[in-house]
């Protein structure tokens, strides 16, 4: 378990505050957030359409991915952490 995961869990406080979508408010608006199974990565959906990926250790942005038409409503990782999958409002899945 990350230092990142755990901290959380145990006091219900934010342990990191991750940047890549605040302007966007995503947190507030309920959006899709899912670690790796390894839990070094944590992947979260914006408002903007686009799916961050973060380093939990470090909190520093790794990757960021576009292509979906709408609001993206379920990401899910692969077991063996290598894919994700996002699943959108314009009724498309991307790998």
């Amino acid at each position: 378990m990350s230092r990142f995961s755990s901290g959380a869990r145990r006091t219900g406080r934010r342990f990191r505050k991750l940047a890549g979508h605040e302007e966007h408010r995503h947190w507030i608006e309920h959006r899709p957030a899912v670690f790796s199974p390894d839990g070094k990565l944590v992947a979260a959906a914006g408002k903007d359409n686009t799916v961050v990926f973060w380093e939990t250790i470090t909190g520093q942005e790794v990757y960021r991915l576009s292509g979906h038409g709408g609001a993206i409503r379920s990401l899910a990782f692969a077991a063996d952490g290598r894919t994700l999958l996002s699943a959108s409002a314009d009724t498309t899945a991307l790998l």
